[in-house]
């Protein structure tokens, strides 16, 4: 399956804390190596560039976007948005630096490049100032599985999602009605329900941590919608 694969950043399977990606390309912690960085591009057919981000490797903590704008955190050093800008100037993608003490943004923001979904307690001038400014046309607050960071509980693509095992039935009805996707339960590295720490995927592929399981992998592969692709 060329489309997947199962890898670790410095030795660490939680794979979704160190790489942000789109279908344009992909950041990835500098901690990565070239076997790291070639798995990245290759499963996700993207370039990729490695970065710090607040002083870390963790990109994928810290970033979130769709296909227009990159959002940015504002504990980043101006050095750090600077070249952020750069690198994202060649995709026609467009910087925004988040005012925000949920810093987290990938925990606290799920976006796709009509629709917000947030974390209940981000501050109602940021999700204003987002709507306004990325036109959005739906921003909700939501809840998984009682917990409040809803970024960390999914992962999805235009043809599907996989989700904290333990969502409501009447969440996820909601959150396919939103999105206009099923969504499948799931787990990563051997049980994990924050399955945004082990996955990061695009229209393309997928990368999951290297200690998530056989039918880990395949559920995964099922739900994001890449069975039929081969």
């Amino acid at each position: 399956m060329t489309h997947v694969a199962r890898i670790a950043i410095q030795g660490n399977p939680n794979v979704g804390l160190f790489v942000y990606a789109t279908d344009k390309f992909a950041l990835v912690g500098k901690s990565a190596t070239e076997q790291d960085i070639e798995n990245i591009k290759t499963t996700l057919n993207v370039p990729v560039h490695a970065v710090t981000i607040a002083g870390t490797n963790l990109a994928g903590i810290f970033l979130t976007g769709n296909s227009k704008f990159l959002l940015m955190p504002n504990i980043c050093y101006d050095h750090e948005v600077s070249v952020v800008k750069q690198i994202c100037a060649k995709y026609d993608t467009e910087v925004i630096v988040v005012d925000t003490k949920f810093t987290a943004l990938a925990n606290n923001l799920t976006l796709t490049d009509t629709i917000l979904l947030a974390n209940k307690d981000v501050e109602e001038r940021v999700l204003k100032d987002l709507q306004k400014e990325m036109k959005l046309t739906t921003v909700e607050r939501i809840v998984v599985a009682d917990t409040d960071v809803v970024g960390a509980t999914m992962v999805f693509t235009n043809k599907g999602g996989l989700v904290h095992p333990d969502i409501a039935n009447e969440t996820i009805e909601e959150l396919e009605s939103i999105l206009g996707i099923k969504f499948t339960l799931g787990t990563v590295n051997y049980g994990s329900p924050y399955v945004k720490s082990g996955v990061v995927a695009n229209n393309h592929g997928f990368l999951i941590g290297k200690t998530s399981s056989g039918p880990e992998v395949t559920n995964a592969d099922e739900a994001l919608g890449f069975v039929d692709n081969e």
